[in-house]
């Protein structure tokens, strides 16, 4: 308990919670306890059109940065509304001063499909992440990723719209949908 008596909780941020500024005004008695990483995992954006977030992956030979913050249990409950869809899970975070914690998060899970995220909460995510100091290239890299996944190349040279699931022929994914040679970003003119 804290000097209050009031029941904390640990709460790791991957998202738009790595934004200090953002934090505070949700749950303005967050204290951060620190900033690490979760091994095995890699992130990329899963929602519905303009409501996708920050998810974990796994990818073993990835991590996230994340932030752990201490939160009140109201405050931590918040989240159980905000995080709409998502399922709770429990990490163990590695932190930068060596020591591991074990902490909440939440994540979506495999129904949901591959989506483009909003401008503004891709700009929050960004500020968090220079909040933090981590680097910006992994949160580029997942965008990056999200949109090779998200379109694919058709023969005439547009793009189309498309899940790993559609590409999958509806099948379980066992593989990487995103081969380089065959996804483009950037559509060719004829």
């Amino acid at each position: 308990m804290s000097e209050n008596n009031t029941p904390r909780t640990l709460y790791v941020a991957y998202g738009k919670g790595l934004n200090i500024r953002e934090m505070k005004r949700h749950c303005p008695d967050a204290e951060l306890v620190g900033t690490g990483e979760i091994d095995g995992q890699e992130l990329r954006f899963k929602g519905i059109a303009q409501y996708s977030y920050l998810t974990l992956c796994p990818n073993k030979e990835s991590s996230v940065p994340v932030a752990v913050w201490k939160l009140r249990e109201e405050d931590a409950d918040k989240f159980k509304k905000v995080e709409n869809g998502s399922s709770k899970k429990p990490f163990s975070v590695l932190l930068d001063n060596g020591y591991t914690v074990n902490a909440f998060g939440f994540y979506y899970e495999h129904e949901y499909s591959i989506a483009m995220p909003a401008k503004r909460y891709f700009q929050e995510v960004y500020q968090g992440y220079v909040d933090n100091g981590f680097d910006t290239q992994i949160l580029h890299d997942a965008l990056i990723n999200t949109t090779h996944e998200f379109y694919t190349k058709t023969k005439d040279g547009w793009l189309e719209f498309s899940t790993p699931y559609e590409q999958a022929g509806n099948e379980e994914i066992t593989e990487n949908p995103c081969d380089e040679t065959q996804l483009s970003i950037k559509p060719t003119m004829q």
